[in-house]
Parts: C-alpha cells; sequence; structure tokens
C-alpha cells in the first residue's frame, strides 16, 4: 500500500489548480541501466554500490526517489536497481530528491476531479496502488449489487465487470512475451511477465493502458471498469406501501436514494408551492405540476380514507386536494444509483478496514493493509473471514488491534 495525502482538497473536490498528471503510479521502479552507476554518482549517495541487479527490498526507497538531473541522465528506461541497503545518508538525499511540488494528481474519468495520486515521502515519490478506486463512480472487477426489494429481499441487479480490451501478458512457444490486445490481438513485445497494469487518469486527455513495469503506454483505450446489468433480475412482488424507499450506499457513505414507492393511480404526495404564474397551491412533488391552487403554507398532506372510493391526498388545513390511490404503489429503482455519488472515498485510518472480495479498501497514510487476526495471548486467531484492517505498524507502538500476529515489527514475533 502506498501512502496518500490530502492535498487542495475543498469539500468533495479539488482546487482546479491541483489539475491531474497522466502519468504512470509509481509502483514503477525507475532503474538505471548496468553501467549506469556513474552518472548516478552525482545525486545518488549510495551509487558506489549499485550492481546490474538491485536487492527488490531496496526498490521503494531508492528507485522511486532519482531526482531530476539524475533522471536526465539515466536512459529513458533504467534497468538496475541498488543491491545495498540504504544508509540514513542515501535517505537524506532521496528525501532531497522530492519535495511538495512533486505531488501528482489523478483525474477521474467520469467528472472533473482530481485528487493526490503520488507525494513525496521520507523514502521518496510514492503513490497509491489503485487511485481509480477514489473516483466516486468506479465500480472494482467482481463487485456486485443487488436490487432492494419492498418486502426486504434483495434481487441480482448489476456485476462490475473489467474493461474487454485489458491486456494480457502472453507468453509465446520460444518463451517470448508480449501485451497482446485481446480486442484487436495487436501484440506488443515486452518483458511483461509479473507486471501490473496501470491506466492514466484521461481527464484531460484519451486514457491509455500502461506497462506496469515500465510505464511505457500500451494502447489508448478505456480502462474503467463498468457496471453490467444486462442480467438484472427483478423484484417477486412490486406492491409496496406508499412512501417506502431504500438508498444506495456510496463509496463516501453518501446514502441517495435508490428505489421508491411510486403511487400506482394519481399523483405523488402534494407539497405547498407556487405555479408559473406565482399561485398558490399544491404541487405534485414527483412531476411539479400543480393539482390544486388554493392557500397550504402551513398545512400537510396526508393519505386518507384508505381503502374506500374517497381514498386520497386530503389536506389537514382544508381537506381533500385530489383522489389517489395513495396508500400502495409500485416499487421503481433507479437502473444507475452509483451516479448519484459526487464524494471522492480513500483511504482508511487506523483500525478500520474491510471485506474481501468486492469492498474496496485503502489505508491512509501512515497506516498500512494486514490481515485482520485475532491474538490470545499465545496463538493466532485466524477471523472466519478475508478481512483487511489498517495499522500503524512500525511507529514502535503496539496498541489498537495491533498484536504480534498481524504487526510483528511493533508488537513482536508471536
Amino acid at each position: 500500500m502506498r501512502i496518500l495525502q490530502w492535498i487542495c482538497l475543498v469539500g468533495v473536490g479539488l482546487v482546479a489548480a491541483c489539475g491531474p498528471e497522466t502519468v504512470p503510479p509509481a509502483t514503477v521502479a525507475v532503474a538505471d541501466v548496468a553501467g549506469d552507476s556513474a552518472a548516478d554518482a552525482a545525486t545518488d549517495a549510495d551509487a558506489g554500490a549499485d550492481t546490474a541487479v538491485d536487492a527488490t527490498s531496496d526498490v521503494a526507497a531508492d528507485t522511486l526517489a532519482d531526482v531530476a538531473p539524475e533522471v536526465a541522465a539515466d536512459t529513458a528506461i533504467d534497468t538496475d536497481v541498488d543491491t545495498d541497503v540504504d544508509t540514513a545518508a542515501d535517505t537524506a538525499a532521496d528525501t532531497a530528491s522530492c519535495d511538495a511540488a512533486a505531488a501528482k494528481f489523478f483525474g477521474c474519468p467520469t467528472n472533473a476531479m482530481a485528487f493526490p495520486w503520488c507525494l513525496c515521502t521520507a523514502k521518496g515519490l510514492e503513490c497509491m496502488d489503485h487511485p481509480e478506486y477514489g473516483c466516486p463512480q468506479t465500480c472494482i472487477p467482481g463487485q456486485k449489487l443487488d436490487m432492494p426489494c419492498p418486502d426486504g429481499s434483495t434481487a441480482p441487479m448489476c456485476t462490475c465487470k473489467a474493461p474487454p480490451c485489458q491486456p494480457i501478458c502472453q507468453t509465446a512457444a520460444d518463451g517470448s512475451t508480449a501485451w497482446l490486445n485481446p480486442c484487436t490481438g495487436a501484440k506488443k513485445p515486452a518483458a511483461c511477465k509479473g507486471c501490473a497494469l496501470a491506466c492514466s487518469p484521461g481527464w484531460s486527455s484519451p486514457q491509455a493502458w500502461l506497462d506496469g513495469c515500465t510505464g511505457g503506454e500500451l494502447w489508448q483505450d478505456s480502462c474503467d471498469a463498468n457496471w453490467d446489468c444486462s442480467g438484472a433480475a427483478t423484484c417477486k412482488t412490486t406492491s409496496c406501501k406508499a412512501g417506502a424507499e431504500a438508498s444506495y450506499t456510496c463509496k463516501a457513505g453518501e446514502t441517495p436514494q435508490f428505489c421508491q414507492c411510486a403511487p400506482s393511480n394519481g399523483p405523488c404526495q402534494p407539497t405547498c408551492g407556487y405555479d408559473s404564474a406565482g399561485q398558490e397551491g399544491w404541487v405534485d412533488s414527483c412531476s411539479k405540476a400543480m393539482i390544486k391552487l388554493g392557500k397550504c403554507m402551513g398545512c400537510n398532506a396526508n393519505c386518507d380514507k384508505i381503502g374506500s372510493k374517497s381514498e386520497g391526498w386530503y389536506s389537514d388545513c382544508t381537506g381533500l386536494i385530489t383522489w389517489a390511490n395513495c396508500a400502495t404503489g409500485q416499487w421503481k429503482c433507479d437502473p444507475e444509483p452509483w451516479k448519484k455519488c459526487v464524494a471522492i472515498k480513500l483511504c482508511k485510518k487506523a483500525g478500520e478496514g474491510w471485506t474481501e472480495p468486492g469492498e474496496i479498501g485503502q489505508c491512509c497514510p501512515g497506516t498500512v493493509a494486514r490481515d485482520e487476526v485475532g491474538w490470545d495471548g499465545k496463538t493466532c486467531q485466524p477471523l472466519k473471514c478475508m478481512c483487511k484492517v489498517c495499522l500503524a505498524c512500525g511507529d514502535g507502538k503496539c496498541d489498537g488491534k495491533e498484536n504480534p500476529c498481524n504487526c510483528p515489527e511493533d508488537c513482536g514475533k508471536p
């Protein structure tokens, strides 16, 4: 998990000046070519220890922190990393190699929102693994959405599917590898085995698939996962009581209306309002059409005379507004409730977590995602779920949900 810091955050959006950068996530190691250590010497404190192949553990602390002069001296795509362990002097050099101005922003393609994607830390420039999860209308492949029914049951509605042209790393008979476009059949030779995929934001330019190891663009295409509701089921019963409704839960906790019980005959509950000529009267809360002119301020409309021929909407001040079958109705749901979500939800604090698969979860700066495991003082007690929890491991304190099983660096080994 990479570190995220909120910058330029205003309400649910960000100041326009913080515009997005169309660059790959810093999960991509920027490494040196063999024999390039001499070019590093001016800026890399551990250049003397460079070899053609780097230790994996040093990638995060070293390769992400190249300063601009060093990168210019490197080839377009570095190919080596360091085998040494960063010294205090090396860390200081890394830290000095980037500043707040190096922060990069991810732009959500579905709306004009941008938020911090990469920022400068003590270990250099670090980025989120899945910035797209912060976009309010983005789903995760495999995630499912059920429709709430008026009787309390649910019906399968949508499944989140990966984009059809998502690149596949294909190995040929001779052992060579290439990125395959499953839609066109086109191939792009690359050492792609074990490489993740990244996606450029596409906020101010077309989206594109990126090679997670080199950062190079593979091809331009939408890389957003999308809801597929083609196999949506229906509720066994659609008859409901007037006023009943169900909400949709967005990533940030917003709960816009998902379904409601619409009157099967007649207008929705009247509200007091005005027509285009400024005349006071009762207005249909659904269609906004004027139902009946007359004084209504301070009065309420209620469904009354239920079950009789006189069933309808009545004012508690003046009596009948209009006849209608207002006590019962038909259940109607928004086919795309996620489009009502607007707030960004990016990270969870220490002690908070999520359940996989399907649920979105990322940890806030200073915390890491670990499996949530119980501890009885002697042995580890796995939970009966794929639960993740964010912990402040590495701060030297063993507290909260930390224990020897999920945070040995602070709590000691079990």
